[in-house]
């Protein structure tokens, strides 16, 4: 699983997507920083899920999937729950997807 988020966030990020205050954002190595589990609610985040969504799929509690998302939320520095989103809808584009151009 390393190998393969390693190997994504690295492609992810060739084009430095640009952030809302319109300086690069280059975030491979905090994504990095997550856990296995973390990654896993980044990624159902990236896909539009609500909390409530994440929990029933992942079979978690509302309260552990909230912690998660602060959690994640605080390693890749997203001020709010908008900004963390559009992070990981746009790591979903460019770092699953391959469309770099």
């Amino acid at each position: 699983m390393r190998k393969l988020l390693n190997k994504l966030s690295t492609q992810c990020f060739k084009r430095n997507p640009t952030s809302s205050n319109g300086r690069n954002s280059n975030r491979s190595g905090d994504i990095l920083q997550l856990s296995d589990r973390e990654f896993e609610v980044f990624h159902l985040i990236g896909q539009g899920l609500s909390i409530g969504e994440i929990a029933r799929r992942l079979h978690l509690s509302i309260k552990t999937v909230q912690t998660h998302r602060a959690n994640i939320k605080a390693k890749l520095d997203a001020k709010t729950y908008v900004q963390l989103v559009s992070y990981a809808a746009t790591w979903l584009v460019y770092g699953i997807s391959g469309n770099n151009h």
